[in-house]
Formats: C-alpha cells, structure tokens, sequence
C-alpha cells in the first residue's frame, strides 16, 4: 500500500499547456501555476514527505516559474519606456 501512494500524480499533464497560455498571458499567474506545480508535496503515513507530481511535470513547472517572471519583467519595462516616451 505504502509503495501505491510513493507514486507520483500525472494529473498535471492536462494543466500543463494552460500553464504556459497563463505564463505568456498572465505572468505572474503562470509563475505561480508552475510554483505549485514544484512545489506540492503529499505526506506519506509514515511521515516520508514526497513530491506529489512526477520530475517531468516539475521540471516544466520550474520552466514555467522563469518564463512567467521573464514575460512579467519584459511587460513592466516596456510600459516603463512607453511612460517615459509619452512625456
């Protein structure tokens, strides 16, 4: 029983194409998207603490994480230099 529940869950692959719609619409709603992705974990009865979606699915949520802050980084500087240039 115990070894049924070390699985990993590969429910996040339906999520994952939205993930990166959010990243690239929403940024900082993709990073988080990505960030829960990473970074949930379940605990086992035996109090063994593991993550709760599979390496690949984390991985994607870490690509996830960095695009969402490069696309809010990139949205912010250019209204920053549109700001500047209207004055």
């Amino acid at each position: 029983r115990l070894e049924q529940l070390k699985q990993t869950s590969n429910e996040a692959k339906a999520f994952i194409p939205l993930g990166f719609v959010l990243c690239f619409i929403g940024g900082i709603v993709g990073s988080l998207f990505g960030w829960y992705l990473v970074y949930t974990h379940k605990t086992l009865p035996d109090g063994t603490v593991i993550p709760l979606y599979a390496e690949q699915e984390r991985n994607k949520g870490k690509t996830m994480i960095w695009l969402g802050i490069a696309i809010t980084i990139l949205v912010a500087a250019l209204y920053f230099i549109q700001s500047f240039q209207s004055v």
